[in-house]
């Protein structure tokens, strides 16, 4: 009887523990959804917000309407346009939000042409072009992760083509509906992070001995080593040089979506360095490389607001009787020299050297990070 018992136990357990394994796949199956739940004391609540058309759009037309979110999925938006003439486009952005405690990732993505999905069944019209992308221009992809707590920005545009047949044109004035949707699940391995191009500061101590320049307007190329803040950077010179550099040059570059958009070259002068040399004075200056000069056309004036700033830094980092404008007839230079030589000019090159160290940084208009010491990657 007894032997019956642990026989029945045993049972009981390998249905208990067969039961909790079910338990477990029915959970993990159920966060697989839409909408808002709650499982277990988690959250999971992702919908559409903060609709915003973008300058520039079509103005809606009789029968149009502008962007709604479905109140149902939360997670599609509708609309109806009608575009008058080659060029014009209409555009929207709207938040997708992950106001729960759950990551989450893309499961499926719908776009609908007039109640129907796109298809090679049901393609856009010839004239039509259209797209769904991140704001930064970045396609949307199934499987890209929206974690807790995070916000992504969608940008949906449809426009008409510019360069088209004239069998493409409409025959007669078209108005479209359409709708675009995602819906998430709970973040798997397949998970992947959204591929946002880089916005924020990148330090690098590039060597124009090697050609490795960094153009204004480009990306910073892939075969120069870059640093998250000026420590990295002074610590790769460093090691580049074999020693400890007293007065470090280095580059800082604001990067927004990929893009260089500024450029400085950055020096330091330490207190150990002024106490020997009365002509500086200790700080870290920052001048800014490419044009300092522009020319405004409609006032037929140069605006070299640039180039005066980078003369306020060399008069906070030298003593007056270390620098001078030239020529004085035509000012368009300014240097200062004392162990470190810099100079800003008007027709935008820039130059810092330090000539007892042994590394120097050059910027030009065109190519306006280009060093005569510094460090690449192999």
């Amino acid at each position: 009887m007894r032997q019956k018992k642990k026989n029945k136990l045993a049972l009981v357990l390998i249905v208990l523990i067969a039961t909790l394994g079910l338990g477990y796949a029915f959970l993990q199956t159920d966060l697989t959804i839409n909408g808002t739940g709650k499982i277990a004391g988690n959250n999971w609540n992702i919908y559409f917000d903060n609709i915003q058309v973008s300058s520039g759009s079509a103005t809606l037309q009789t029968g149009d309407s502008a962007p709604t979110i479905n109140p149902t999925t939360l997670t599609d938006v509708t609309y109806t346009i009608t575009l008058l003439k080659p060029g014009d486009f209409y555009e929207f952005t709207v938040d997708v939000v992950n106001d729960g405690t759950l990551n989450a990732m893309i499961g499926t993505i719908t776009n609908k042409l007039n109640g129907v999905e796109i298809s090679s069944t049901n393609p856009l019209p010839n004239y039509l072009n259209y797209s769904v992308t991140y704001e930064d221009d970045v396609p949307i992809a199934v499987n890209h992760l929206l974690e807790a707590g995070h916000t992504e920005t969608y940008k949906v545009r449809v426009e008409f083509k510019m360069d088209i047949n004239s069998n493409d044109l409409p025959a007669t004035l078209t108005t479209n509906t359409l709708s675009f949707g995602v819906s998430y699940v709970q973040e798997d391995n397949n998970a992947i992070a959204v591929p946002h191009p880089f916005t924020g500061t990148k330090y690098t101590i590039n060597s124009s001995w090697n050609g490795d320049r960094i153009y204004i307007g480009q990306t910073i190329p892939d075969n120069i080593a870059q640093y998250s803040t000026p420590a990295e950077a002074k610590a790769a010179l460093n090691e580049y040089k074999g020693y400890e550099v007293e007065i470090p040059i280095y580059l800082k570059h604001t990067i927004v979506r990929g893009i260089v958009t500024e450029v400085y070259t950055v020096f330091e002068i330490t207190d150990a360095v002024a106490a020997t040399h009365p002509k500086l004075n200790a700080g870290t200056y920052y001048l800014q490389a490419g044009d300092t000069c522009v020319y405004d056309r409609t006032n037929n004036t140069y605006d070299c607001s640039a180039y005066d700033n980078n003369v306020a830094v060399l008069n906070t980092a030298f003593d007056a009787s270390a620098c001078h404008e030239t020529p004085t007839s035509q000012p368009n230079s300014y240097n200062c020299s004392d162990v470190v030589y810099a100079s800003t000019q008007k027709n935008g090159t820039l130059t810092v050297l330090t000539t007892v160290f042994g590394c120097g940084y050059y910027a030009y208009s065109n190519a306006p990070t280009e060093a005569s010491c510094g460090q690449t990657l192999d």
